[in-house]
């Protein structure tokens, strides 16, 4: 990896694997201007999962982004909006891949849903009523 500041070569100095997720937090100094800084580093779903639409048998790539964009705006009522999308995002991913939920690399929209619900709605109740409020479809049945 290249430094941030100098885009010379940089060495890791110090590193830790995460508990809750599948990622790794590493401490880089770089190796001409000794400036230091962290970075986290994430498995790329985008490669490693499909996700099927719901309503259609259509395949696209998982979207991280889009996961954490349903989740903030339904934790838009909370001050600390962004850290729980953020940390919430991890746990539905951890519980789609602990829960066998993934098949041959593939999930659907509509298990994805129901997961995200079920995480909302032991953590936030009217966050949940809100994300069910927008993914209706999904969650009948």
């Amino acid at each position: 990896m290249v430094c941030i500041y100098c885009e010379n070569k940089t060495e890791v100095s110090n590193s830790r694997a995460k508990a809750r997720t599948p990622s790794v937090w590493r401490r880089r100094t770089c190796k001409k201007c000794v400036a230091q800084f962290t970075t986290t580093e994430l498995p790329d779903y985008t490669k490693a999962l499909l996700v099927e639409t719901y309503g259609s048998k259509k395949h696209m790539p998982f979207s991280r982004d889009k996961l954490f964009l349903s989740l903030h705006k339904s934790l838009g009522h909370r001050g600390d909006a962004l850290n729980s999308s953020t940390a919430l995002v991890n746990t539905v991913i951890g519980r789609l891949l602990n829960k066998k939920y993934v098949v041959n690399g593939s999930v659907t929209t509509k298990i994805i849903s129901k997961v995200a619900y079920e995480v909302l709605k032991r953590y936030d109740p009217l966050a949940a009523t809100t994300y069910k409020a927008y993914h209706q479809a999904a969650l009948k049945g």
